[in-house]
């Protein structure tokens, strides 16, 4: 989530998932007061000594915090954020952004159950802060990230002139790069690129840009941004979907068949084994219980469900069970149960 917060009259704005990450709109994020107040009361006083030191000094804001959610839980978050000052060098505005670090933690514990991801994703870098000359096309300024992130120093970027921008864009995001023209103060213009390093690598990258500077016509001749290096989660996608597909090619080669249950009982996912042996379709048997597969009056329902609590407390168990196969046919079947994780979720 990125914020631009206007120290004048304590106003933020919001903008990015604040709803799918918080539970709450931008407006009910509110302004400096309201976001303040959501900050764990443990962490509180920290965050604001950070803020308030960085606000005098013009540094940059960095701090780590538990932050509320509308459902009462909490987020890690890590805050990064800098202060731009008017002309008597006292911030007037701060630009910033929360990343949610729970959601990597939980990614990356998805990763490694599923055994194709076992590093943990490091930390989010710092991002590079640039102004931009937009009519002459060339960076004028960036801070010390940009060499950190890409390999490039202020001085390169400087000696390679006003094509250098395109020639490091994926030429597939040439023509996604924004355009200004008289937009007014405060206009804010998010995209994604992919950005050659110096090493010959692509990594993406999310900006937020805003007008600095105007020309005598009124149009924007600089623009002032943010940029943040979002190549670790677009890899914990991929690696994400790989993972998924590799599960289940496995999974449904298996002869033998293979059900997941819900600690409730219901099906969760069944393999193709499953499906051929009682000649149902997946979508029949998603959200269905034994019953379902139960041949009447064969089984003892009391000790299958005393064997799979056993099995729910890490007591593997054997079974016997009388199912029905959808044409009617009735079949006896041995059963292990063994509990487990399935992305995530206790089985």
């Amino acid at each position: 989530v990125i914020y631009d917060y206007d120290i004048s009259n304590g106003n933020v704005a919001w903008t990015g998932d604040c709803k799918k990450m918080f539970g709450f709109t931008p407006r009910e994020i509110g302004d400096i007061d309201r976001w303040l107040s959501m900050i764990h009361t443990g962490d509180r006083d920290e965050v604001l000594r950070r803020l308030n030191d960085a606000q005098e000094k013009l540094t940059r804001y960095d701090a780590q915090y538990r932050f509320r959610k509308k459902n009462g839980g909490y987020l890690h978050v890590h805050d990064r954020g800098f202060f731009l000052p008017d002309h008597k060098g006292v911030a007037r505005r701060m630009m910033g952004m929360m990343a949610d670090e729970s959601s990597r933690f939980r990614a990356e514990r998805t990763i490694r159950e599923n055994t194709v991801f076992r590093d943990r994703l490091e930390s989010t870098m710092p991002g590079i802060l640039y102004v931009y000359d937009f009519v002459h096309q060339k960076i004028v300024y960036t801070n010390r990230s940009v060499e950190q992130l890409l390999g490039y120093t202020l001085m390169d970027l400087k000696l390679e002139g006003s094509s250098f921008l395109e020639r490091i864009v994926h030429p597939d995001d040439l023509q996604n790069i924004t355009q200004w023209a008289n937009e007014p103060p405060g206009t804010i213009k998010e995209n994604e690129y992919r950005i050659l390093n110096k090493e010959g690598v692509y990594k993406w990258f999310a900006t937020r840009d805003t007008p600095f500077k105007y020309d005598s016509n009124g149009n924007v001749q600089y623009i002032i941004g943010i940029a943040q290096d979002v190549t670790r989660r677009k890899e914990v996608i991929i690696q994400l979907g790989q993972s998924e597909q590799s599960y289940r090619q496995l999974f449904d080669t298996v002869g033998e068949a293979i059900y997941i249950q819900r600690t409730d009982g219901t099906f969760l996912d069944v393999n193709e084994g499953a499906c051929q042996m009682f000649g149902y379709d997946k979508k029949e048997l998603l959200g269905a219980t034994s019953d379902f597969l139960a041949a009447e009056g064969k089984n003892d329902f009391d000790i299958l469900r005393e064997k799979t609590a056993l099995a729910l407390q890490g007591e593997p168990q054997n079974l016997e069970f009388w199912g029905k196969k959808k044409s009617g046919e009735v079949f006896l079947q041995e059963i292990k149960l063994t509990r487990g994780t399935y992305f995530a979720q206790e089985i």
